[in-house]
């Protein structure tokens, strides 16, 4: 359901504040092998692990995008195995940290930023070595990006079990494919956190127990979306990232992992109550909200869209703050438009081919606006900035 988006994420970065940092990597010693790591070719073949600083994701995306530096998080270089470049042949490789010190430790957090691309048996694993057998943590396969194809954003994962008391730990990023797809990485840390876990985000929108929420209909490849924010709390150590948790069942299963605050979810159903909570994660653990709910507009008989797409139109003017509708056959009938918060903000009748709404006394944000035209309605999406 969810978009690959072009927001900007908070992801995982160099800001944190650290404890005991054990391994810190952001490959910003040039485009080779990182001093003290092993690009250790498992297979033979000759493949291995590479180095690039472009942004650009290889085949699988159309070019130029700036998925790498955005949704996935990554900064200047970054370690990349790109399977399909190598055009085929059996593939195993991993990249190796050098040895660090746990022996004192009780609490170990990995994390990272990654775009991994399924498909054709191409698989990745981040491991752990224990002292005497590397220890697997976390698998990229078909099965966990079947939603989408692909998984991205900032990991943090709890390797206290595997390697607390253990003097001679590595952590590696081991490749397994022929002639796949790919999977890159950045910023690997591996640390004692002193951070406590984030506190709970408050103030949803949707709003708790909002009925007769709108879908935005301003995209023909993201269809019938709800946008989701909230507040962040003044409280506790920040958050790191995010994870959206969706259902029409209390509680909610499905989870979107790395999701930004005011993101949409698209391909929401008509007249069906919602469950949802957000879940604030930072190094040093994670906090759900209480879970929230909201019911959607019943769907319209017809839409504007069924008259033809060229009778409706509407534009937005930022230097005048004014709002124009435009029907090229029909008179409009009625505009009401809503915050982000579901509040009804203008409520208007409306008789010409061509109005105008003066939105000058609203504040800059994204704007929900339900337009009636001969019995019909449509929902679009205004930005006021």
């Amino acid at each position: 359901m969810k978009k690959i988006t072009l927001l900007l994420t908070l992801f995982f970065t160099s800001s944190i504040i650290f404890g005991q940092v054990l391994i810190s990597e952001d490959f910003e010693g040039g485009l080779t092998v990182p001093t003290g790591w092993v690009n250790n070719d498992i297979n033979g073949g000759g493949n291995v692990w590479t180095f690039e600083n472009t942004g650009q994701t290889p085949a699988g995306f159309t070019t130029p995008n700036s998925y790498l530096y955005d949704p996935a998080g990554f900064s200047g270089s970054y370690a990349i195995f790109n399977s399909d470049a190598y055009g085929g042949g059996p593939e195993e490789a991993a990249l190796e940290s050098p040895t660090f010190d746990c022996s004192t430790l009780t609490t170990i957090k990995l994390s990272y930023n990654h775009f991994y691309l399924s498909g054709y048996s191409g698989y990745g694993y981040v491991e752990v070595y224990n002292g005497s057998s590397w220890i697997t943590v976390a698998t990229y396969d078909d099965a966990a990006a079947a939603t989408d194809g692909y998984l991205y954003g900032s990991e943090i994962i709890d390797v206290s079990t595997e390697l607390a008391g253990v003097s001679n730990a590595q952590v590696r990023f081991r490749w397994v494919g022929d002639y796949s797809w790919w999977w890159g990485f950045d910023n690997v840390v591996v640390q004692q956190p002193t951070v406590s876990a984030p506190d709970a985000v408050i103030e949803p929108s949707p709003a708790d127990e909002a009925t007769d929420v709108p879908l935005v209909q301003d995209d023909i490849d993201y269809p019938n979306k709800i946008y989701f924010s909230w507040t962040e709390p003044t409280t506790g150590d920040p958050a790191t990232s995010y994870r959206l948790v969706l259902g029409t069942e209390n509680p909610p299963v499905q989870e979107f992992n790395n999701f930004p605050n005011g993101d949409f979810i698209y391909n929401i159903s008509f007249d069906t109550t919602y469950y949802w909570q957000i879940i604030a994660v930072n190094i040093g653990g994670e906090t759900a909200s209480e879970i929230w709910s909201f019911t959607t507009e019943a769907d319209p008989t017809a839409s504007i869209d069924e008259v033809t797409n060229d009778t409706f139109s509407h534009f937005y003017n930022k230097d005048t703050d004014v709002l124009t509708l435009e029907s090229s056959s029909t008179p409009l009938e009625h505009v009401e438009i809503f915050n982000i918060l579901g509040q009804q903000v203008i409520n208007n009748n409306l008789s010409l081919n061509r109005e105008t709404i003066n939105m000058s006394d609203l504040k800059d944000g994204i704007y929900l606006t339900k337009v009636t035209i001969n019995g019909n309605t449509k929902t679009i999406k205004v930005l006021k900035q």
